[in-house]
C-alpha cells in the first residue's frame, strides 16, 4: 500500500525526478511495487502469466545478449527498468 501512496505523496518530487533522475529510495520502491504486482497477479490469475511477465523483464534486463540476433538491444538496467515502469504512464 506504501508503494501505491508514496506517488500521491511526492508527486511534486517526482514530476522533477523525471528530469532529474529518481533517488536510491524511488528505485527501491518502484522494485518493491514490480514485486507485489507479480504476487498479485499470481494469486488472482495464476503461474503462467507470472512467467510470461518474469521472462519480458528478463528480456529487457538482458536483451544484448548475442543468442538473440536480431531481437537484440542494449538493455536496460534493473533499477533504470522499474522505474520506468512503475512511474511513468
Amino acid at each position: 500500500m506504501y508503494c501505491c501512496f508514496y506517488i500521491v505523496w511526492n508527486y511534486d518530487y517526482l514530476t522533477s525526478a523525471i528530469i532529474f533522475g529518481f533517488s536510491l529510495h524511488d528505485q527501491l520502491v518502484a522494485l518493491g511495487a514490480i514485486a507485489l504486482l507479480l504476487e498479485a497477479t499470481r494469486r488472482a490469475v495464476g503461474m503462467p502469466i507470472v512467467v510470461i511477465a518474469v521472462l519480458a523483464l528478463l528480456y529487457g534486463v538482458y536483451g544484448s545478449w548475442s543468442w538473440l540476433g536480431t531481437f537484440a538491444h542494449p538493455g536496460f538496467t534493473w533499477t533504470g527498468m522499474a522505474t520506468q515502469l512503475f512511474f511513468y504512464d
